[in-house]
């Protein structure tokens, strides 16, 4: 059993204090050496960290990071549970986000609080196993949270892109439009659309190119302009590519399909 840290994780994280508090003052300015994990049990606070302040409720995880200027302000009476631990430089948790209904991570809190302060057998070895279980949890919920960051990102990409597909951003200002960096969107977009942001634009353009082919007796270069394409031979190069067919001929065809069908 006492390999089962060394199993499951590097490095461990270690359980330094766990405590419970009660109070309605406020708390203030101060920072630790260490990694700290707040839960709020009841009552209300506004909390500040760094330069930002959190209004605090029952049910939230708050994560201060070493040497982080913290302080609370307290509107009402409130009870928070407070862990210190020591973990990796940077671990993969989430700063800040609300238990689930079940209270998973505040019960796994109070486990932390009654293991520290009891006396049971095999004490140390209770704490191992839930430091881990808190890192697992807070890892979990910082991976949902990336997913649902990089969800929203290459939403609100290919929305830019399929609304602007005639004239698109340069890449490093469709970058600055979504709030993050070139590097970072190339990452998140090809690790979630499994393509990159040009060959999405290429498709988009492509799809209303046909649809225009198809559907009206726009000329080949009123095609190609109205579809950002540079020109009516480089739309005709892309068609080709792609079906294997001269946009002339897509035409006749579904000309002909269409009249069968009257």
């Amino acid at each position: 059993m006492h390999m089962l840290p060394s199993l499951l994780h590097h490095s461990p994280p270690r359980i330094l204090y766990a405590g419970a508090y009660t109070a309605r003052t406020n708390h203030p300015l101060h920072s630790h050496e260490t990694w700290e994990i707040i839960y709020q049990r009841s009552g209300h606070i506004d909390t500040r960290q760094g330069a930002e302040v959190i209004a605090m409720h029952p049910g939230m995880v708050l994560v201060h990071p070493p040497r982080v200027e913290h302080a609370d302000f307290a509107s009402t009476e409130y009870s928070i549970f407070y862990i210190w631990i020591d973990a990796p430089v940077s671990p993969p948790w989430p700063r800040m986000h609300h238990d689930n209904a079940q209270m998973a991570v505040g019960r796994v809190c109070e486990a932390i609080w009654r293991e520290w302060v009891g006396q049971g057998s095999d004490r140390q070895l209770m704490l191992e196993v839930l430091a881990m279980e808190i890192d697992i949890m807070l890892r979990r919920t910082g991976e949902l949270q990336q997913r649902g960051e990089a969800d929203n990102l290459v939403a609100n990409v290919k929305r830019i892109l399929d609304e602007r597909f005639r004239d698109p951003p340069p890449i490093r200002a469709l970058a600055g439009e979504v709030g993050t960096s070139r590097t970072r969107l190339y990452e998140q977009f090809v690790g979630q659309a499994g393509l990159t942001p040009a060959a999405y634009l290429a498709e988009v353009r492509l799809r209303n190119a046909l649809s225009l082919i198809h559907g009206s007796t726009l000329t080949l270069e009123a095609v190609a302009e109205r579809c950002g394409y540079h020109s009516a031979s480089h739309l005709t190069r892309h068609v080709k590519a792609a079906t294997g067919k001269s946009p002339g001929r897509l035409r006749r065809e579904y000309a002909v399909t269409q009249s069968g069908a009257r």
